[in-house]
């Protein structure tokens, strides 16, 4: 579901017309999905100045494939946007509860919330590639913690799944102003090993993040 809009550019005040996805299906929209997928999916380009501003809002992604739904929430750290990460949340589950999304919810999809534009992306990315996105923020957490310890000076904040263009798999780190520092090659057999064995079956939890890893990860040495 998408709508037409205008902003003014930040630059020269010029009117910017762009689709605005409220809900994008990726497999209804394979082509707007891929857009997101390669990233700066949020960017607008001003065709008078060229500038470049970035328009984010909620989006609802859809992977029917992979039978999940992740809802992207641009929100910062005031009450009112925790407030209103609470309101997706709870709009899901009575949706979910009383059947609101007919077929949809007969399917039990999988729901998750993502606050940030790159975690959108990389979450489509991990749909894509028909991995367990649970899975695989664990293997972030644990060699962010491990390149963390080792290279101290990069100041490592975070760790990102990522497939290039020869579809080689990838995690990828980046400091505290975002800038990519670090890479490694994203080891399947080590997915599918600790895919095996953790117990994961019963995760209910709508955030899965770095945070939510480390929870998870300090849980299971108890």
């Amino acid at each position: 579901m998408e709508k037409q809009v205008s902003v003014n550019c930040p630059n020269c005040k010029t009117k910017i017309s762009l689709t605005m996805w409220e809900t994008l299906n990726a497999s209804l929209n394979p082509e707007v999905a891929e857009r997101l997928i390669q990233g700066g999916f949020f960017n607008v380009t001003c065709s008078r100045c060229h500038f470049v501003t970035q328009v984010v809002y909620p989006l609802l992604y859809h992977d029917m494939d992979n039978n999940t739904m992740v809802q992207y929430v641009p929100i910062s750290s005031d009450p009112e946007s925790a407030s209103q990460l609470e309101d997706y949340r709870r709009t899901f589950k009575e949706a979910m509860s009383f059947g609101v999304m007919g077929r949809l919810a007969s399917m039990r999809p999988k729901f998750r919330i993502v606050t940030n534009a790159n975690d959108l992306q990389e979450k489509a990315i991990i749909l894509r590639a028909g991995l367990d996105d649970c899975v695989i923020e664990i293997i972030k957490a644990i060699k962010l913690a491990k390149a963390q310890q080792a290279r101290r000076v990069l100041m490592l904040e975070r760790a990102r799944y990522f497939v290039d263009k020869a579809g080689k798999q990838w995690i990828l780190f980046f400091d505290y102003h975002d800038n990519e520092k670090l890479s490694t090659p994203f080891d399947m057999k080590e997915y599918e090993y600790l895919k095996q064995i953790l117990p994961l079956n019963d995760i209910s939890d709508d955030i899965i993040d770095l945070r939510w890893a480390q929870r998870f990860i300090q849980k299971s040495r108890k």
